[in-house]
């Protein structure tokens, strides 16, 4: 009886693996969390794993079957996301040193963070400039300038070009220099 459950049980039952690698085949960030779909990949990886035990008996035999295993597991890995992590995928791709899955996550983890972080910080620039819309005050047309209130009767458009007179930098005026008036909260984070 045991010999039967044993068969049965098998972990090398290769319609099971096919179905495995079949549903790596399917598997797509889609929009969803970068952890999520590297997690689901790497739960059915560890089955596959399971069920097709490396056999190879030397070291160096071992080893590189592996990195190949792994190198093929980050192309996989890589193919699936979606397009708006094209930069980091073509910047992986092009590392000296082919990157294990997990160094591979890391980077693609990293960048969707920097994304997410950009995005907020854009929504709250966007929002500010929503709120600094200019009032009437006592005949006065005040407006906003790094959340401090500035009389002059001047609008503050786009950047024209113009450059910081207190650092020095092209990108900005003195009015919204940042090492003159203080860091915003997000800029940090970043």
């Amino acid at each position: 009886m045991w010999d039967a459950i044993a068969t049965y049980f098998d972990g090398t039952d290769m319609s099971q693996v096919y179905e495995l690698q079949h549903r790596v085949t399917r598997m797509w960030q889609r929009g969803g969390l970068i952890k999520k779909y590297y997690n689901d990949l790497q739960g059915v990886w560890c089955e596959i794993d399971f069920r097709c035990p490396n056999s190879i008996e030397y070291a160096t035999d071992i080893q590189k079957h592996n990195s190949l295993i792994q190198e093929e597991r980050v192309y996989i890995f890589l193919d699936k996301l979606d397009d708006r992590l094209d930069n980091i995928r073509s910047d992986i791709l092009q590392l000296k040193l082919f990157p294990a899955i997990e160094q591979a996550y890391a980077h693609v983890r990293r960048e969707d963070t920097r994304q997410a972080v950009m995005t907020a910080g854009a929504e709250i620039v966007t929002n500010g400039a929503v709120m600094a819309i200019k009032g009437s005050r006592f005949g006065q047309s005040p407006t906003l300038v790094m959340g401090k209130r500035n009389s002059s009767s001047k609008p503050k458009g786009p950047f024209d070009g113009g450059k910081c007179t207190h650092c020095g930098n092209t990108k900005h005026t003195c009015e919204t220099c940042f090492k003159l008036h203080g860091y915003p909260k997000w800029w940090h984070e970043l």
